[in-house]
């Protein structure tokens, strides 16, 4: 038959605790003319490479198919435990902290690459699409809107060597965040790591990170009720601006 179909992620929050997952098909039929009591069978081959083969079928009652209409077909359904945590990535875009819905994948399919939407009373506060390997069991993260309640702020301070050495210029990072709410919250703070040039970047952390994640530096920080979070932390490299931190540059 001449569709196509890709998965959906419908999370639907129903309490302060549990949210219902709806896995859906969205199939696109492609073909000119209809197709009556037609039984369709999906196939999701997630497989990662000819050595591990993986698909995944999912049997379609009998349905009409017409002309360049979309159908949502339910596949399965879920409810599950979540939890909230907020996301500031400081080397991308504005300063906003995100809230993601994490929950566990309960499905027997990769959720990599599918779309999702989560909604609040029928309304959808934010779409996105699972853009990391996200296998059975694995915590998904879902995009869940933007928690105003944390301002974000941060300062670069560049020094330059006056002697020839591999790497002269020495950056100092801080970060300031701020919860303005009157909960305690959890910030997963991302920053990217500079390898540098022809020399590899040193860093110092006062504060280690928690996670160095495909070049880049993860922290994740407890947010007292109305306090003042302070991060800070500098490496040594061969490069002097670095895409992130212009515009951010103090005196001194």
């Amino acid at each position: 038959l001449p569709i196509s179909w890709t998965l959906k992620l419908k999370a639907e929050i129903s309490d302060p605790k549990s949210v219902r997952l709806q896995l859906q098909a969205v199939i696109n039929m492609n073909a000119t003319e209809p197709y009556q009591l037609c039984d369709v069978t999906l196939v999701l081959n997630s497989a990662v490479s000819v050595e591990n083969l993986l698909a995944s079928t999912f049997k379609l009652s009998s349905f009409d198919l017409y002309p360049h209409r979309n159908i949502t077909y339910d596949l399965d359904n879920k409810v599950m435990d979540y939890s909230f945590i907020r996301e500031w990535n400081a080397y991308a875009g504005k300063d906003e902290v995100h809230v993601l819905l994490q929950v566990k994948n309960p499905f027997s399919v990769d959720l990599n690459q599918t779309s999702s939407s989560v909604e609040v009373n029928q309304i959808i506060v934010e779409s996105g699409t699972i853009s990391s390997k996200s296998a059975p069991g694995d915590v998904v993260s879902l995009p869940a809107g933007i928690d105003d309640t944390i301002s974000t702020f941060r300062s670069v301070k560049i020094t330059e060597a006056t002697d020839r050495r591999p790497l002269p210029f020495n950056h100092r990072i801080s970060y300031d965040i701020i919860n303005r709410s009157d909960q305690q919250k959890t910030l997963r703070l991302v920053t990217s790591r500079v390898m540098g040039n022809e020399h590899r970047s040193v860093y110092h952390f006062a504060e280690p990170p928690d996670a160095t994640p495909e070049n880049t530096l993860v922290w994740m920080l407890k947010l007292e009720p109305g306090s003042t979070r302070t991060l800070e932390y500098d490496f040594d490299a061969d490069i002097k601006d670095v895409e992130g931190e212009n515009g951010f540059e103090k005196g001194g």
